[in-house]
């Protein structure tokens, strides 16, 4: 199989013309399909434009990057007939905004998860941070810099000098502690 590099002027026989039309089925079974935009060689990366997914706007576009190496099979769908024309501009410090905005969610999501802590600890720290910022300290929660929950995380656990957020978690962790004794008699219940 010959690849090359797609490039708008490229008139020889390469793989994937830019312009070109492909059907890609991914080793998951998932069918991508859009233009051809670019081809990198080393990598083995297949660049497509489709219309976007999300949007109503008929001038947005997804533009899915393709690991070859992952791919099952590869069809030239339609080939390119004539030069495409110049991609459409990228506002680079958006995408390099949004890339480290969803770089810090990731960060935050593996900060979220507690070594050796219990399930039941995680799923507190799990509903606590839905409304208020916390994170963890070993084994403790330590909820907006101010408050500490130690195990066995029960509310006589639970130390503030704060007294109206030490009252506001600790409804929080009642309940809890009550859905999920809920939780425990309904599976009970239906086995």
């Amino acid at each position: 199989m010959l690849i090359k590099m797609a490039t708008p002027n490229e008139t020889s026989d390469s793989f994937f013309k830019v312009g070109s039309y492909v059907t890609c089925t991914t080793c998951h079974g998932q069918k991508v399909e859009g233009e051809v935009m670019a081809f990198d060689v080393p990598t083995r990366m297949l660049a497509l434009k489709a219309t976007a997914s999300n949007s109503s706007k008929p001038n947005h576009c997804d533009i899915r990057l393709i690991n070859l190496f992952l791919v099952s099979n590869v069809s030239v769908e339609k080939e390119a007939t004539e030069v495409p024309p110049p991609p459409p501009y990228l506002n680079l410090q958006k995408l390099t905004a949004r890339c480290n905005s969803e770089v810090e969610a990731k960060k935050q999501a593996v900060y979220s998860i507690g070594v050796d802590v219990t399930a039941e600890a995680q799923k507190l720290f799990n509903t606590i941070q839905k409304t208020l910022k916390c994170q963890w300290q070993d084994k403790t929660i330590v909820v907006l810099d101010e408050m500490t929950i130690v195990p066995p995380y029960g509310v006589e656990n639970c130390k503030s000098k704060d007294g109206k957020l030490l009252s506001h978690v600790i409804k929080i962790v009642e309940k809890h502690i009550r859905d999920q004794q809920q939780q425990q008699q309904q599976q009970s219940g239906s086995t």
